[in-house]
């Protein structure tokens, strides 16, 4: 098909009789919300009810606890850098905080693409997949050349000539 866009169905041979399965929408539809699972496994009422329902009675409130002392006031940080061998004014040391600015740092280099780290993880002498093959057996687990895209108009299960172990991808118009 030339038209988007399309929905797409994954068809799969299960023995060499010609028996087909049809694996479903590549994509699947909207799930369920909440209150309809809830509803399917038992839930009667409406869904304002049901969502009124979910919020529980406010629970009891704990018992205080004792009230406990003040701790004793600690030192500052001056005060610290005073017992650890500073030895200059407060100002001074709060002035001495505030450091030089740094040198830039280079920027990085650009990572590899996953494709790439494929490419690079290959023996040495074997032929990569190209990138449009690779992604489609990323996504599929199957090999390129047993994947076939072909439009719905062109598609029958029940054809003699459709292959075993052969993922056919059927264009569905939306």
């Amino acid at each position: 098909g030339t038209e988007a866009p399309y929905t797409y169905y994954a068809w799969i041979a299960v023995n060499s009789t010609g028996n087909w399965v049809n694996q479903g929408q590549l994509q699947g539809g909207d799930g369920k919300s909440a209150y309809e699972i809830a509803v399917q496994n038992g839930y009667v009422g409406t869904e304002a009810e049901w969502l009124f329902s979910l919020k529980g009675k406010d629970g009891k409130n704990g018992v205080d606890g004792i009230i406990g002392t003040d701790g004793q006031d600690g030192m500052s940080a001056y005060e610290i850098a005073v017992q650890n061998g500073y030895a200059g004014a407060e100002a001074e040391w709060i002035a001495s905080l505030n450091g030089q600015d740094g040198i830039n740092g280079t920027n990085g280099t650009i990572g590899k693409s996953a494709y790439q780290c494929y490419v690079d993880s290959l023996p040495a002498g074997q032929t990569p997949m190209t990138e449009y093959e690779w992604a489609q057996y990323a996504l599929t687990g199957f090999s390129p050349d047993k994947i076939i895209v072909i439009p719905y108009t062109d598609f029958n299960p029940e054809d003699p000539n459709l292959m075993e172990g052969v993922l056919y991808i059927v264009e569905m118009p939306m």
